[in-house]
């Protein structure tokens, strides 16, 4: 058929990858309520194409492990801790925690063209436990306050931004890029 398959786990169960398997869905991929999306060290999770994978809790990528977005679509999780790697490309990945640190990085994001959209509906999430260069990073929290924990900085590529369209970003160093004529800073 021509759209993807779906999996959908039952209400407050992970999706485990163990150690050093790969897996790659082959479409949507949703675990509700508070089951989180696992990979174990060295796994390897490979989304594709426009798939949409809603992550009920946390994103946790181990220590060498690998979470490739999908090309063009979409990943939601309340937070995201990465050890390992995370690949970005052209998706939107979506951050909806309310409370703690909503990226914890130790290992590598490699932002590509990606939005990151942090839509914390209440609390005051801290966004980053490390510096991290976003390609777009968007700020669309109604009336909660974000704090950035660390250094934010926007890529310098052609259409690169950061954006507050509701909510607060409470800096405590101002963000650095993008360069010259390559992107924008919008707080409306």
């Amino acid at each position: 058929d021509n759209s993807p398959d779906t999996m959908v786990l039952e209400s407050n169960i992970e999706l485990h990858v163990q150690t050093g398997y790969t897996f790659a869905p082959g479409g949507n991929v949703t675990t509700a309520g508070t089951g989180d999306l696992h990979l174990d060290d060295s796994a390897t999770f490979t989304g594709a194409g426009s798939e949409a994978h809603v992550v009920g809790a946390d994103l946790m990528i181990d220590s060498s492990a690998v979470f490739t977005a999908p090309t063009s679509g979409t990943v939601s999780a309340q937070t995201t801790t990465i050890a390992g790697t995370l690949t970005a490309g052209g998706s939107t990945i979506t951050l909806t925690g309310t409370s703690g640190t909503l990226i914890t990085r130790s290992g590598t994001f490699t932002q590509g063209t990606s939005t990151i959209s942090v839509t914390s509906a209440s609390g005051t999430p801290t966004l980053l436990s490390a510096g991290t260069t976003f390609h777009i990073l968007t700020i669309n929290a109604g009336a909660t306050v974000v704090n950035d924990g660390a250094a934010i900085t926007i890529n310098n590529a052609a259409n690169a931004a950061l954006n507050v369209t509701s909510g607060v970003l409470n800096l405590s160093a101002s963000p650095t890029g993008p360069g010259s004529g390559n992107g924008t800073l919008t707080v409306s």
